[in-house]
């Protein structure tokens, strides 16, 4: 689903059809523009564990499902791993 703006706000709401855990990135270190994400909530798409850090599979690109990371990117937006079980989302 891409939107028109892929504003940190219409990015969050998209997430939120997926993710039980969608937050700011300033309520998690103050740091402004980013969206903070759960990477235990064991979430999946098309019966894949969204995030996985130590998936070695060519299923995930560096921790997170290709599918997943493919629509992330249609909106402008990417995926970082700050541990293993919190990722940050920043625009690209």
């Amino acid at each position: 689903m891409l939107y028109m703006e892929n504003n940190r706000k219409n990015v969050m709401d998209f997430l939120k059809t997926r993710l039980k855990f969608v937050r700011t990135s300033e309520q998690f270190d103050g740091t402004p523009g980013g969206i903070w994400v759960s990477a235990e909530n064991f979430e999946t798409l098309d019966g894949l564990d969204i995030f996985d850090y130590y998936a070695e599979s060519s299923l995930y690109e560096i921790g997170v499902l290709n599918k997943f990371v493919k629509e992330l990117d249609k909106l402008g937006w990417y995926c970082e791993y700050y541990d293993p079980g919190t990722v940050m989302i920043w625009k690209d």
